[in-house]
C-alpha cells in the first residue's frame, strides 16, 4: 500500500526548496539592478531576458522616449 502522506509531504518539501532557489535568484537580479540605478554615472539599466507585456482595452495618450532591442510577439 502507497503512503500518500509521505508522497505529499516530499512533494511539497521539494517545492518549497524549488521556491526558495528562485526567490534567491530574483533577489540577487534585484540587487543588480539597484546598483545600477544609484551609480550616478551610469543612466542605463541592462537586464537580460524575456518580456512580456499584454494590454486590453481602450487606450489614449502619448508614450515618448528611447527603446531599444527587439520587441517580438
Amino acid at each position: 500500500m502507497i503512503d500518500w502522506t509521505l508522497i505529499f509531504t516530499a512533494t511539497g518539501a521539494i517545492a518549497s526548496v524549488i521556491s526558495a532557489i528562485v526567490a534567491v535568484r530574483a533577489k540577487n537580479k534585484t540587487q543588480e539592478i539597484l546598483e545600477q540605478v544609484k551609480e550616478e554615472k551610469s543612466h542605463n539599466i541592462k537586464n537580460n531576458g524575456d518580456v512580456r507585456i499584454s494590454n486590453n482595452g481602450i487606450n489614449s495618450g502619448t508614450i515618448s522616449g528611447i527603446n531599444s532591442g527587439d520587441i517580438t510577439k
